[in-house]
């Protein structure tokens, strides 16, 4: 995997998915294999071939500017090889992909983020937050 600036200090609890719709593995990974305050975050990398270390692409954390440790990846294709339930030619419009994400800082707090091409997530819910819905 390429380095990239969020990643200097290694890597950890990585977990990846496959995504038939796209031919893509997905890769969830902590940039830090310690207590990194303020500075860890969970971030998501893309490939079509996992076993070749050069042909990662690192997009930077799931939730840019927030403290995370750890995140699992739910995407929501209909089954029929297309990314979504209805919308533009693409099928992508109106189904939504989601990141489950753990708060690093407190350990008790998890958050959703929705993304409509499973790269770019926007956080939705807070568990302990008083408004749901943050991103609308």
């Amino acid at each position: 995997m390429h380095a990239h600036a969020h990643s200097l200090w290694g890597a950890a609890d990585p977990r990846i998915v496959y995504r038939p719709h796209n031919q893509l593995y997905y890769l969830a990974w902590d940039n830090c294999t310690q207590n990194c305050y303020p500075t860890r975050s969970t971030l998501l990398s893309t490939t079509t071939n996992p076993f070749n270390a050069s042909a990662w692409t690192c997009h930077g954390p799931i939730l840019p500017g927030v403290y995370t440790g750890g995140a699992s990846l739910l995407f929501r294709d209909d089954g029929n090889g297309n990314g979504g339930g209805g919308g533009d030619a693409n099928n992508t419009t109106t189904m939504v992909h989601l990141a489950f994400v753990s708060d690093s800082d407190t350990a008790g707090t998890l958050q959703l983020a929705q993304s409509a091409d499973g790269i770019h997530c926007c956080l939705l819910y807070t568990s302990d937050a008083a408004d749901d819905l943050l991103c609308v």
